[in-house]
């Protein structure tokens, strides 16, 4: 064959070991094992729904593009937590910028808390 086998690259200290990852390189072999067991069950939930979702839609008769996204997937966090955390710092910025004299630096604030 035309290919090599690939080498493992050899470094003066223990590389591996001071990288920190949700990855392990088993010894002796080539490959790449994914540990964090939390996003594994994580995405096994999501590839569920997914399933459930396509078997409803298909036996419904609908499009399966109506399939959306389940919002877990992008964040944990309930819609409360979301909104509490948006509006934490508005007491700073707010305030802040009530006591600015220049209405650029009063936008600036105002924008700076819209965009969190």
């Amino acid at each position: 064959m035309f290919f090599k086998k690939p080498t493992k690259l050899k470094y003066g200290y223990d590389y591996y070991k001071s990288v920190k990852t949700d990855y392990t390189l088993k010894q002796g072999d080539f490959e790449l094992v994914f540990t964090n067991t939390k996003i594994i069950d994580k995405q096994r939930g999501i590839v569920g729904y997914f399933l459930k979702k396509i078997g409803s839609v298909l036996l419904s008769g609908e499009s399966i593009m109506n399939i959306s996204l389940p919002i877990s997937l992008f964040d944990e966090r309930s819609l409360l937590e979301s909104f509490s955390h948006q509006h934490a710092l508005a007491p700073y910025y707010l305030e802040k910028a009530g006591r600015e004299e220049f209405a650029l630096e009063k936008m600036k604030l105002v924008i700076v808390f819209l965009k969190f």
